[in-house]
């Protein structure tokens, strides 16, 4: 038999799986993003002359876009856009003209309407922006003025109606060793209560000494803000122009802490004039949220990786992007919640393979700051779930498909510093183990990840039999805390086909001992109405019966049942104590069975 399963990935609290912003297709793309509670803006630009300009869209609180490709008309082949959002959903953006050599701001309205447009200057290279507590803007940038190996750099001000409050030079006579046509100078801003920090390097060299200074801004004239610390450093910040979007390596806490990225030994923590090294991940970006939580993210191998910290640098979750992003990327952190954009690249091999941007949201709020460590484990892939009886009455236990990858999704677990396994065949009607095949820390100790293979930690020699029951045991560390799920195999087969929205399509077949797979029964089944707040009908199309129905959530979880009790091919199922979301049902009539998916508003 053959139908479909759709399920949505949830690997380390993902709100979304991660999806393409755009349909657009370029060679390459500079992102950059932003959001609040209420509201996420991404923004988007390509040098690919097919499209050679930088795109806005805006999201609202669902994670749901309220808007198309909103064109911004900026050069997207100088550095990057650079966005903000206010907590008041006023959408700030900064970038280069396409004509003219011009630095612009634009405001824009939630639902992408242009409001207002300020010229900055020419021969502006480098530049960033930051919002303030009172909502003024601040744009910094490097200006050389004709000087083609001398710039400074400057902080202009401006209110939430983009006029003009004043500007400050923070720096003269900056000399750009490396290339002085290039403009590989780099330089960040961030801002927290009352405060502002601006660092900035002469290009990324060992031997140059990189500058942060730190102010206290002043609301009538930013060339009245009081300068409070500077401090110097070896090494240089990332460069952000040339194609290489290094955004985000300066960071302020609101007591006043600095965190920032050394090319040389990683992050740095800047606190009472004392520097520590957080991280020694030299290509980390910094963020820091509203609750002073810290969040680094690198691109290692195939994806975008992160590490949480809580307000007081204790180190708490490690995630992982979906594999779709590890070319340049960016992030926008609020809330704990956290949302990463970017593109993929095999870098040099195929820097001008046709790509999309793709984003991906992380929830890291299931984890308490300072908490204790706390196991969790799903498996990736579920088959079904049934119940079997037990000693200590009705036991769910997942049926995964023999031949698939048997994955086991640890990653929401919390607060951990390594994981345990145990593995064992299991009679539940005694509640023993027949058999334990592994029972061990997994080394080198690290933090449980999404991607456990269940085959890994059988003997050599030993297969998974249908018609057994299996444990799975997933134990964190430090303090130990463990969880149990629940599986048995069966002879079927998916292929995993990735769509351009949001979920996985699973192909699933029905195979039989000897791995061929058995007769298709085609019959229609039909759903109605989909999306619906109540009740369900479902129709097949031949003289067949409904047996019974199984309704699963996103996570492969049971959450209702039932058997039909008329010999009608249509009944119907009310599902209005559910909650809205989307859910698999997966109905048994005498002939077959199907799954499908469907949407509770």
């Amino acid at each position: 038999m053959l139908f479909l399963f759709t399920i949505n990935l949830n690997a380390q609290w993902t709100i979304t799986p991660s999806s393409p912003v755009t349909n657009y297709i370029a060679d390459n793309w500079k992102t950059d993003t932003d959001l609040n509670n209420n509201y996420t803006v991404m923004v988007y630009g390509t040098g690919d002359p097919k499209l050679h300009t930088t795109y806005m869209r805006i999201y609202n609180s669902s994670n749901n876009s309220i808007t198309s490709d909103i064109d911004l008309n900026f050069n997207s082949v100088a550095c990057v856009t650079r966005v903000k959002i206010s907590s008041n959903n006023e959408i700030y953006v900064l970038g280069d003209a396409p004509t003219g050599n011009q630095l612009q701001l634009k405001k824009y309205n939630i639902i992408g309407n242009l409001i207002s447009t300020v010229n900055i200057g020419t021969n502006t290279t480098n530049f960033n922006i930051a919002l303030t507590d009172n909502n003024d803007v601040l744009v910094s940038y490097f200006t050389n003025e004709g000087n083609l190996t001398a710039s400074e750099v400057r902080i202009n001000s401006y209110n939430s109606n983009l006029s003009y409050k004043g500007t400050i030079t923070i720096a003269t006579g900056i000399i750009n060793f490396h290339n002085p046509t290039g403009n590989i100078k780099a330089h960040f801003l961030d801002y927290n209560n009352g405060n502002f920090a601006v660092g900035y390097s002469r290009g990324f060299n060992s031997s140059l000494t990189s500058t942060i200074k730190k102010y206290q801004y002043n609301t009538s004239s930013i060339n009245s803000s009081i300068l409070q610390n500077t401090y110097n450093f070896i090494g240089g910040f990332k460069r952000t122009c040339l194609g290489v979007a290094n955004l985000k390596q300066i960071a302020l806490r609101d007591n006043g802490d600095i965190f920032y990225v050394n090319g040389i030994n990683g992050v740095n923590r800047i606190s009472g004039g004392v520097t520590t090294i957080i991280d020694s991940n030299t290509n980390s970006k910094v963020n820091i949220d509203n609750s002073n939580n810290l969040l680094l993210t690198w691109v290692e191998s195939t994806s975008v990786k992160a590490k949480l910290f809580n307000h007081n640098n204790q180190f708490i979750h490690y995630y992982q992007e979906d594999g779709n992003i590890n070319g340049s990327w960016s992030v926008a952190f609020n809330d704990c919640k956290f949302l990463i954009i970017g593109d993929k690249s095999n870098f040099a091999t195929d820097y001008h393979t046709d790509r999309r941007p793709f984003y991906q949201f992380f929830n890291c709020s299931a984890c308490t700051s300072g908490g204790n460590a706390t196991a969790s484990a799903r498996f990736r892939y579920p088959n079904a779930v049934v119940q079997v009886p037990s000693l200590y009455g009705p036991l769910d236990v997942t049926e995964l498909c023999l031949v698939d990858d048997l994955f086991v999704d640890g990653s929401a677990s919390c607060n951990e510093d390594s994981y345990f396994v145990e593995l064992a065949e299991f009679n539940p009607t005694t509640w023993t183990s027949v058999q334990v095949f592994h029972s061990n820390w997994v080394l080198p100790l690290t933090q449980a990840p999404n991607n456990i293979n269940i085959v890994s930690f059988l003997p050599n020699g030993y297969h998974l039999r249908p018609g057994k029951i299996y444990r799975f045991r997933l134990a964190v560390g430090n303090p130990w805390n463990s969880v149990d799920i629940f599986f048995k195999v069966s002879c079927c087969e998916r292929k995993i086909v990735i769509e351009e929205h949001i979920e996985l399509e699973l192909e699933k077949r029905q195979i039989d001992k000897n791995n061929e797979e058995m007769p298709k029964t085609i019959e229609k089944v039909y759903i109605s109405p989909n999306p619906t707040k109540e009740n369900l009908t479902i129709k097949i199309d031949k003289v067949n019966k409904l047996l019974s129905y199984s309704i699963f959530d996103n996570s492969g979880l049971m959450v209702k049942k039932g058997e039909f009790t008329s010999k009608l091919n249509e009944e119907t199922i009310n599902i209005s104590d559910l909650r809205k979301g989307i859910y698999l049902i997966s109905v048994e009539t005498e002939k077959t069975s199907f799954t499908e998916k469907i949407i509770k508003e």
